[in-house]
């Protein structure tokens, strides 16, 4: 693909290696050795991985039907999966928003054109560590209304960060997005 660095696949993703376990098509032998040599270390690893799937698309229609949140952002979205974060949302919620939020260039393409297609969706290439950056985007703003409650979904994103470095981007958000929203963390 153009625009990637050379080496972009020569070494596993987290994006890619999730997608692996979760039966996609949209990884690399050098991701799936990867993922396979974790499941030999660590194997429930799959099964966690299918499990915090689950878990992100129940707890998004729980927060639509159960809460009345009506837009979503899906902060380290990876590879589009199958139902997505909008259609579980619109199945309780027609008309429900969603951005997703990837730094991934791959992910960002792919849900570009498999996921982000009509209204009250959008994709945005962006490092969700920069909370400023991410709120502050035109993709964001088009179609999430950051005065009203907004689900905020970090599906497995801050198991790739140290706990500091997951700290200061959830207190963003938090302190951003105010305490009448809600934030779905999975680790």
């Amino acid at each position: 693909m153009n625009g990637l660095p050379a080496d972009y696949f020569a070494s596993p993703l987290p994006a890619r290696v999730y997608d692996y376990w979760l039966d996609g098509k949209d990884n690399y032998d050098v991701d799936r050795r990867a993922a396979d040599e974790l499941t030999r270390e660590c194997p429930g690893l799959r099964v966690m991985a299918r499990e915090n799937r689950r878990f992100v698309l129940d707890a998004t229609g729980w927060l639509a039907r159960n809460r009345g949140i009506r837009q979503f952002l899906d902060l380290g979205c990876g590879l589009p999966a199958r139902p997505s974060v909008h259609q579980a949302a619109r199945e309780v919620i027609p008309g429900a928003a969603v951005v997703y939020v990837d730094r991934d260039p791959v992910a960002v393409v792919n849900v570009a054109a498999l996921e982000a297609r009509g209204d009250g969706l959008a994709v945005l290439a962006a490092d969700v560590r920069d909370a400023g950056a991410v709120l502050g985007a035109g993709e964001v703003r088009e179609v999430i209304d950051l005065s009203q409650p907004a689900g905020v979904i970090l599906g497995g994103t801050l198991s790739d960060m140290s706990p500091s470095d997951a700290r200061r981007p959830v207190q963003a958000y938090m302190h951003a997005l105010g305490l009448t929203q809600c934030m779905l963390t999975v680790v």
